[in-house]
């Protein structure tokens, strides 16, 4: 049995046998009714043709599924009966059909998969009896979709709040990802491999999945044994429970529609499908404010419209708000499906030193950019990795948009996808660098705008890319403050807190020990180490952030000097001292997600 949709439902779909009988390969033995109507036709109906050899599944031996079995997924017209289509190809011997999934609220039609019962996998003659049929709009292959590729890394456990969230101002926006408490009340829904539970055990895990549904024929089990699903959800969701890590809108309620399979790939039938629910839904209930994240995709070599991107433009129109990964390839995302669906939230790709990605794809599509690169998220619990691992990638970035969709849903409940993509917009901060010409600079924000608030994030220093970082990772007093290569470990990691009267004048808390950056001894002359030590308040622990052109140099306030690589060194582990401001690109610093007042 298959999977179907019928008013937003899954229902099962018998086969239907479809019996076209063919005289030379071409012409329809049909009732004279439909002669007649095929006579009438046009042709030029089938589309993204150089993707049917996608849509023909083959299996494990190399050989193609039931005798050549071909996807096709199919638009019917306007106020036409979608059975009496199907029966006029009850005719011959030749094909048969199964109808796998039927869409009503998208646009109206099927997804059919039609075998050769010849054996030859000679599928012309039915092409070319659909491009004749006048009550078909158009057709397609029902090609695969994938996942971008990714990176995964094992992730650091017990880190709360993600380097990723708190670039973003997660820690300051109206939910507070950190406080340990709040839910986002919102629905979300995630399109993936699926969305498991990182602690199946434990009755406060950190999502809150309150629905799971496999779209894949013959399937029931929605468990996510990739990990890409999950790991999207734990960006976007992850609970704000003192316990573990925490997503950019807290406790969101997570809807699992497992649409790939556990090697990340699946038909965009199969997609389309969860977003035909999705849209029936939405129609049903129009006061629920809901946000669907697909962090999937392919490129289809045109900027032409597919199935998927229609149906997606359709359940936008409907009122949900998508938000799509720009994909991985590296190349303009404007044929890339559904990256390039106009109406819906195009995410591209930034790292730790907000820096644009290079895998990630660019163009007039991209809508804002977040965080992708080595950013930690939620694992399955049987992925062994401790609840916690670092993937790259824009399916990430996407994530991240989804929660920030989420927080403004859950306050404005009634604002429409136009309304919510605007919103974000306006909201954004431009100081993503690299991004390539007629590409959106800007990264969706989520914090407070008004006055100083904390935040946590790295600092790259300008001549050698490298992070400001704990040595060794120490908790002790006194431990050196050196450059290294960026990771996302806590020891990178700094909050910055502002300091109550000074403008611009903040406190830097390393986050792995809870100590603050600290100019040894109160020192006042040039090469003073910098180290790490319990908080005091003074001035050698206060630090202004000053703009020097898209970067910032730190200040100390009880000596007026700059926080700087000793000897405008390049080598991993240089130690970091103070130094007469000079400007130079040893004493400038990015600082992602920083608010220049």
């Amino acid at each position: 049995m298959k999977k179907g949709l019928q008013q937003g439902r899954l229902v099962t779909v018998c086969a239907i046998v479809v019996s076209i009988a063919w005289a030379g390969c071409t012409d329809l033995v049909v009732s004279n009714e439909d002669a007649e109507v095929l006579g009438r036709a046009d042709s030029g109906k089938l589309r993204h043709e150089h993707l049917l050899d996608r849509a023909v599944r083959y299996d494990a031996a190399g050989k193609s599924a039931s005798n050549g079995q071909l996807g096709l997924i199919i638009a019917v017209q306007a106020g036409v009966s979608k059975q009496r289509v199907v029966e006029r190809y009850r005719v011959s011997e030749r094909y048969r059909i199964n109808e796998r999934y039927d869409y009503e609220y998208v646009f109206d039609g099927f997804a059919w998969s039609v075998d050769d019962l010849a054996g030859s996998s000679d599928y012309q003659a039915f092409l070319d009896a659909l491009a004749q049929d006048p009550d078909i709009l158009w057709f397609e292959p029902d090609f695969d979709v994938n996942l971008p590729a990714s990176q995964v890394l094992p992730g650091a456990g017990g880190q709360v709040v993600p380097w990723s969230v708190a670039a973003i101002g997660g820690q300051t926006s109206w939910a507070q990802s950190g406080d340990g408490q709040g839910a986002v009340e919102v629905d979300l829904y995630i399109l993936d491999t699926g969305v498991a539970a990182a602690d199946p055990g434990d009755p406060e895990d950190d999502l809150r999945i309150v629905e799971n549904i496999d779209f894949r024929e013959g399937s029931t089990n929605a468990a996510d044994y990739d990990g890409h699903g999950t790991h999207v959800a734990g960006i976007a969701a992850a609970a704000d429970d003192h316990d573990g890590l925490v997503g950019v809108a807290p406790g969101a309620r997570v809807h699992n529609f497992k649409v790939l399979d556990d090697n990340g790939q699946g038909d965009v039938s199969m997609v389309i499908a969860a977003v035909e629910m999705i849209t029936a839904r939405k129609l049903a209930q129009p006061a629920t404010p809901m946000v669907a994240n697909l962090s999937l995709g392919e490129d289809l070599g045109t900027p032409a419209y597919s199935a998927l991107d229609e149906a997606v433009e359709a359940s936008v129109a409907a009122g949900v708000v998508y938000v799509v990964a720009a994909g991985n390839h590296g190349k303009n995302a404007a044929s890339v499906t559904p990256a390039k669906v106009t109406s819906a939230i195009t995410v591209g790709s930034y790292d730790v030193e907000g820096r644009f990605s290079s895998f990630s794809n660019w163009g007039s599509k991209i809508d804002l950019l977040a965080p992708g690169e080595e950013v930690v998220s939620l694992a399955p619990a049987s992925s062994g990795t401790g609840g916690a691992v670092e993937m790259s990638g824009t399916s990430m970035a996407a994530a991240h948009v989804s929660g920030a969709v989420a927080l403004y849903l859950g306050q404005h409940p009634t604002a429409s996808p136009a309304q919510v993509r605007q919103a974000l917009l306006d909201a954004a901060k431009t100081f993503v660098v690299g991004t390539p010409n007629g590409t959106a600079s800007q990264s969706v924000w989520v914090g407070a705008d008004e006055g100083m608030s904390p935040f946590t994030s790295a600092l790259v220093v300008q001549h050698s890319g490298q992070c400001l970082d704990v040595y060794a990772g120490s908790q002790e007093n006194g431990a050196t403050l050196i450059q290294w290569p960026c990771h996302s470990g806590s020891n990178q990691q700094f909050e910055m807190k502002p300091v109550a009267g000074l403008d611009e004048v903040y406190t830097l808390v390393a986050q792995h020990s809870g100590k603050c950056l600290d100019v040894l001894g109160g020192l006042q002359t040039n090469g003073a180490p910098l180290i790490q030590w319990s908080c005091t308040g003074g001035g050698n622990q206060q630090f202004k952030v000053e703009p020097v052109g898209s970067q910032f140099q730190l200040v100390a306030q009880h000596s007026g000097k700059c926080v700087g690589v000793a000897g405008s060194s390049a080598q991993n582990g240089a130690p970091l001292v103070q130094q007469s401001c000079t400007g130079g690109g040893n004493q400038r610093w990015q600082v992602p997600g920083y608010l220049a007042e």
